[in-house]
């Protein structure tokens, strides 16, 4: 869906047909051409759509008109303004992640600020959920990357650098970095416990598909031998008659040896 197949589709002064992902997936696509190639196209249908949504009193259509206004002040040089749309509206967490690149770039085109090697920016909450632990959900995402990265590098975790960017006590910083540790840990020794519980299970698996194997491809002696064969010894099945077995001398002699058929003495 584009800017221009949607103003020609859609009637004048509605949004109708479309939903409020597709609307959102929509105005970012068209900021981020109007911000990063200067197309004034994309400008332009940004402008139609914020003047479309503005005729919706609905809280997703609101939303995305927030989000649109705050684009358009950006693109019109009003950075400040931009923020404070930001700042003073309310937005779903769908729309997090692109509010917080704007503010910041409003942000650093304001002030000339540089964000230091973390690249760490305080946002306010109307788009930056705080964890129950009473800290912005970016913050604990930027120091668990920054925790991480060094941990796969194998280099020294630089608690003042953090604290100097963050604005967070260095024993705040240290207690955060000791529960990512502790996680890592946790998962860890639980991989290898689930590890070890399929290697158990696949062994008692496999085993058991062995004595199966065995059971039925295998045959085991049996318990009492049988008698030998005999031309005077058979065993007769007549069709009007009950079955029969017709014991002679020789066969006699031999039932002899076995304990459990003597009652054919």
């Amino acid at each position: 869906m584009t800017a221009f197949s949607m103003s020609a589709n859609v009637p004048e002064n509605s949004v109708d047909g479309y939903t409020l992902q597709q609307l959102s997936t929509l105005i970012e696509t068209l900021s981020h051409e109007a911000i990063t190639q200067q197309s004034v196209s994309a400008e332009n249908a940004l402008t139609l759509l914020h003047y479309r949504l503005s005729k919706i009193m609905e809280l997703g259509h609101v939303q995305l008109l927030g989000k649109t206004q705050a684009v358009l002040c950006f693109l019109k040089g009003n950075h400040f303004d931009s923020q404070e749309i930001i700042r003073r509206g309310f937005y779903d967490k769908r729309h997090h992640a692109f509010l917080q690149e704007l503010f910041k770039k409003a942000e650093k085109r304001r002030t000339g600020k540089c964000f230091g090697s973390l690249g760490y920016c305080k946002y306010p909450p109307s788009i930056d959920q705080i964890n129950e632990d009473g800290f912005p959900k970016s913050l604990i995402k930027l120091l668990r990357h920054y925790y991480e990265s060094k941990r796969a590098a194998k280099k020294a975790l630089d608690i003042e650098l953090v604290a100097r960017e963050t604005g967070l006590h260095e024993d705040v910083i240290r207690e955060k970095f000791q529960s990512f540790r502790m996680e890592i840990k946790k998962k860890t020794s639980e991989a290898k416990l689930l590890k070890s519980t399929g290697e158990i299970s696949q062994i008692s698996h496999q085993e058991s598909i062995q004595h199966v194997q065995q059971y039925h491809f295998y045959s085991y002696p049996n318990l009492y031998p049988s008698p030998p064969l005999s031309e005077n010894g058979n065993l007769t099945t007549p069709l009007d008659q009950p079955l029969t077995v017709e014991i002679t001398e020789v066969n006699r002699e031999y039932y002899s040896l076995v304990p459990c058929l003597q009652f054919f003495q």
